[in-house]
């Protein structure tokens, strides 16, 4: 009897440099308040959008294309439990993330702004476009993104996806890898298991702590 050679399985790893950690968090959202701020102030609306693009992206692990994707009906505010709902997610499966509360009011923030520049807040219009309303492409987020590393003098090996990652990273340091997996949409738990040795530093912080 032949003996048939065991398939080989990728194993998906996320290095620590795809994260970005608290440091680099915290200068890139600053970065990009004050390109709202100077949005604002000079009527440039891109400056304004890339600044929730990047707020999006941290608070919710979307993909670019699900970012790109998105639609104004697709932001569901409610005075409760606010969500943002994923029409066409990896292998065209659609969910809805739940926010927190600073995402929720962003969103508002957003909608808000968008009128100010004449932009139709209709349900199946574009959340994320030009100044004129036209949608952006995904190479147009990247892009976008990398102005915002630059803007915030951070390093270019940050990629859009890099924010997926981080939230990823951060959401399991604070809850289970079951709310993770729903949140990103990964269809096996496997795959949300990569994350595990990145929250090893958080762990060892919480060991040091326990009792005291």
């Amino acid at each position: 009897m032949k003996c048939e050679p065991k398939k080989k399985t990728f194993q998906w790893i996320v290095s620590e440099d795809k994260v970005l950690w608290l440091k680099d968090n915290k200068k890139l959202r600053e970065a990009c308040r004050n390109m709202k701020t100077e949005g604002l102030r000079k009527h440039k609306f891109h400056l304004i959008r890339d600044w929730f693009m990047v707020e999006l992206g941290l608070f919710t692990g979307f993909r670019v294309m699900e970012v790109q994707n998105l639609r104004i009906s697709d932001l569901k505010i409610r005075d409760s439990l606010s969500s943002i709902h994923v029409r066409r997610g990896k292998g065209d499966k659609k969910r809805d993330v739940l926010i927190n509360t600073e995402l929720k009011h962003n969103c508002i923030e957003f909608l808000g702004i968008r009128r100010q520049f004449n932009l139709i807040n209709d349900p199946e219009n574009f959340v994320l476009c030009s100044s004129s309303g036209r949608p952006l492409t995904t190479r147009g987020l990247q892009k976008a993104f990398k102005r915002c590393l630059c803007q915030a003098g951070i390093f270019a090996h940050y990629t859009f996806h890099c924010m997926r990652h981080t939230y990823a990273t951060f959401l399991l340091d604070l809850s289970n890898l079951r709310v993770v997996q729903e949140q990103l949409g990964h269809s096996s738990v496997k795959t949300t298991e990569i994350y595990t040795s990145l929250i090893q530093k958080s762990v060892k912080k919480s060991l040091e702590k326990i009792y005291k």
